[in-house]
């Protein structure tokens, strides 16, 4: 599966806040198997406590999964506040429950219409604000 490396931003200009930015997920082979399905490169992000990601963009028959992971090679979806596995259909925003070591988008299934985006924003629950 290919790993689509994100643009990371700092909008509050003190490093308190980050947004990481996967775009243009796809479904990008006919051939069945998980290497038809791109995938976002983890990021680490344990000193972060507040998660929201916002997935967005043409899902066609796509699904796009939010997972975590504490060792960086076994991953699992994460959940939202209500205990809901973040699973991606349509466009919106949820918050994520866990914390873990490492983050990352992954196309679990789709169809050559799908072109996703994924903007994941984390906060310092103490923010460095001088």
């Amino acid at each position: 599966m290919p790993t689509i490396n994100p643009t990371i931003t700092d909008p509050s200009g003190d490093g308190s806040t980050k947004k990481i930015l996967w775009e243009t997920l796809t479904y990008i082979d006919a051939t069945p198997g998980p290497e038809a399905f791109d995938v976002g490169a983890r990021y680490g992000a344990a000193q972060f406590a507040d998660r929201t990601a916002h997935v967005s963009g043409t899902f066609g028959t796509g699904t796009v999964l939010i997972e975590g992971s504490n060792d960086g090679v076994n991953y699992a979806t994460l959940n939202d506040p209500q205990g809901n596995p973040l699973t991606f259909v349509t466009e919106r925003i949820e918050s994520i429950s866990e914390v873990t070591n490492f983050i990352r988008p992954r196309v679990s299934v789709g169809d050559e219409a799908m072109d996703v985006d994924i903007a994941l924003i984390v906060r310092r629950a103490n923010n460095m604000r001088t």
